[in-house]
């Protein structure tokens, strides 16, 4: 097996190998080396952190405050008007989750992923009133704010093992000798590498937008038939336009049709597609079938008067 030290450096090199997983190698270091500080911010990566606890730096996120425009179906910043400082503050959160759980998310996004952490009911409705806007607002953050988080964690260990072994530390097979365990104990090493710091404000567990975001879906009493139905009505409508604006709308309809195929279908996409075939249907005198084409964006961002599309 060699020296657990220098198997937890390699282990820390190693970008096949899980944060969580490198996390429970070096708890099994800590707990043999008796340091109790180490130990317990490893628990608390493992296990998540208490909401009225300390976060370390690393695990404050930088994003924005954002708040759903129910019309467009697409997320608008809050602008708040009590100065840089405060704006300042409420650009940073800190995450609570697990290792494992932001390994998890991580895993299920892509480089362009966007997360959200919500707020507490009272704070929501604080903004709300403060602001004016109607939807509860969220906080927004991109998935490279959480990969750097797995990233500190990871480096951090790394650094950890690199200074037990300056420290003449590197264990035997499965063990660490007497004078070993005194040397690790003579230095605090949680302190040198993360400097927590205390939060006072709403904590949130971070999610994956999609799951909260405003999704295409069908109103109610639409039927996919419905739909196959207004999309031919479509085609047929705009069979009597000039062919460059039909060639056009044609294309900008099957675009729709094809976003709306999707597992999680944009509702801002099928907007910029509607807002162009509109436009095109109009410049060309074809009002009716531009309110088709209203009616079918209708049914699928729904309507209730809410989301409807102008023609």
């Amino acid at each position: 097996m060699g020296s657990l030290l220098l198997q937890l450096q390699k282990y820390a090199l190693d970008p096949t190998i899980r944060a969580s997983d490198l996390l429970r190698n070096a708890l099994v270091v800590a707990k043999k080396l008796h340091l109790t500080e180490f130990e317990s911010w490893m628990e608390r990566e493992i296990d998540g952190y208490p909401t009225d606890g300390e976060f370390p730096l690393y695990r404050w996120l930088t994003g924005r405050v954002m708040a759903l425009n129910p019309v467009q179906g697409t997320w608008l910043p809050i602008i708040f008007k009590d100065g840089d400082s405060a704006a300042a503050r409420r650009s940073r959160r800190p995450v609570m989750q697990s290792i494992a759980e932001l390994e998890s998310l991580v895993a299920g996004g892509r480089g362009d992923t966007v997360f959200m952490m919500d707020y507490s009911h009272e704070h929501q409705l604080h903004v709300m009133k403060t602001t004016g806007f109607a939807s509860p607002p969220m906080f927004h953050v991109s998935i490279s704010e959480l990969v750097r988080v797995l990233d500190a964690v990871r480096n951090g260990i790394l650094r950890w093992a690199l200074k037990l072994e300056a420290d003449g530390v590197l264990g035997d097979e499965a063990t660490f000798s007497d004078k070993e365990i005194a040397a690790a104990s003579g230095h605090s090493y949680v302190t040198n590498f993360f400097g927590p710091q205390h939060f006072h404000g709403p904590v949130g567990a971070v999610q994956n937008a999609s799951a909260a975001n405003a999704q295409v879906r069908l109103s109610a009493g639409t039927t996919a038939s419905d739909l196959d139905t207004l999309f031919r009505t479509l085609r047929e409508a705009v069979a009597g336009v000039p062919e460059a604006p039909r060639m056009e709308v044609i294309e900008l309809v099957d675009a729709i049709e094809d976003e709306n195929r999707k597992p999680s279908p944009s509702p801002t996409k099928i907007r910029a597609y509607f807002d162009a075939a509109k436009s095109t249907l109009l410049k060309v005198g074809e009002d009716v079938a531009a309110r088709v084409l209203a009616e079918l964006v209708v049914k699928l961002i729904g309507a209730g008067g809410t989301g409807a599309p102008k023609v």
